[in-house]
């Protein structure tokens, strides 16, 4: 069969030879960069290692509770709206980051903190810690007397 009689397709060379290369840059040790595999193994992968995993449990504790346990219950029922995490969703750092932000403005709280650790069924427990104010008051007056 003569070769003038296949079909002819227009095809960039430089299009059709870059997976090739890409892949022949990549296997070939020499041809790596020195450290290179290993800074690009350590920038990406380990840079979210949490990220998309699913949230097993989710903890808030006061590192310096107040006698009052009622105001210590708002603040944390006020951390826990804030943040709108819920067993069962997909974990994501920069969503805890914005909703602690956001909880930050609740009154009586001085610092947030946050701790991401995997848990023994593959996802990810996730624990806040709140240190109050020092001169954090529970609300005088609360109610009808």
């Amino acid at each position: 069969m003569p070769f003038s009689s296949f079909p002819r397709r227009r095809l960039c060379c430089r299009a059709a030879a870059r997976p090739a290369l890409v892949a022949l840059f990549l296997t070939v040790p020499g041809l790596v960069p020195a450290g290179f595999d290993q800074a690009l193994a350590q920038g990406i992968a380990d840079a979210q290692p949490f990220s998309g995993r699913a949230i097993d449990s989710i903890s808030i504790r006061i590192t310096n509770p107040l006698a009052d346990s009622a105001f210590n219950s708002r603040v944390e029922d006020g951390v826990r709206r804030a943040l709108r995490l819920f067993p069962g969703s997909s974990y994501s750092d920069e969503q805890v980051t914005l909703a602690l932000g956001a909880a930050r403005c609740i009154a009586g709280i001085a610092t947030l903190d946050h701790e991401t650790l995997p848990s023994a069924a593959g996802g990810v427990e996730v624990s806040v810690l709140v240190t109050l104010r020092e001169d954090a008051q529970p609300d005088a007056g609360r109610g009808m007397a």
